[in-house]
């Protein structure tokens, strides 16, 4: 049996700039989100995947801060594996560079996730808020669904 991963939302506690920052989030190497400017209590929907899960392991998922005139900085990356698969959504931590971001996410058998029908528009989460970015007065506003925080196990942050 396969599995997928489908990630719901980036939250922002604190940006690595001082005011916004360009963010973006990759997933084995391939952005699923981004780049859009991100403030601090910002919540944007990703809304993107599934994804399939590779059989060798645990996959990476990594999120990143664009600089114009020095090397974009890396704020953390976190294994996703299969492992994970049935415990409802959770919550990856990425701490890198003084950053401090959530990714909220899923991972479910292959089979779980509906398939649209060729050529459909891709729909969101059911129980997802309008897309887009929703911060700080705003938040209260987003649905309370039950997450699992994730710290440290399973969690690498790069410096």
């Amino acid at each position: 049996m396969g599995y997928q991963v489908k990630f719901y939302q980036l939250r922002c506690i604190e940006t690595e700039d001082n005011g916004e920052d360009e963010t973006w989030v990759d997933f084995r190497g391939g952005r699923v989100w981004g780049r859009g400017d991100v403030s601090k209590g910002d919540v944007i929907n990703v809304n993107n995947g599934p994804f399939t899960l590779s059989n060798s392991g645990a996959d990476v998922v990594s999120v990143w801060e664009h600089d114009d005139f020095d090397p974009d900085d890396h704020l953390g990356d976190f294994h996703i594996s299969p492992a994970s698969s049935g415990r409802g959504e959770q919550v990856a931590v990425f701490r890198g560079d003084g950053a401090h971001y959530t990714l909220t996410y899923e991972v479910r058998p292959d089979n779980w996730y509906p398939r649209p029908p060729a050529g459909a528009p891709r729909r969101a989460h059911a129980n997802a808020p309008p897309k887009g970015k929703v911060g700080g007065a705003l938040a209260h506003l987003l649905p309370r669904r039950p997450v699992t925080a994730l710290h440290g196990a399973g969690c690498r942050v790069s410096r």
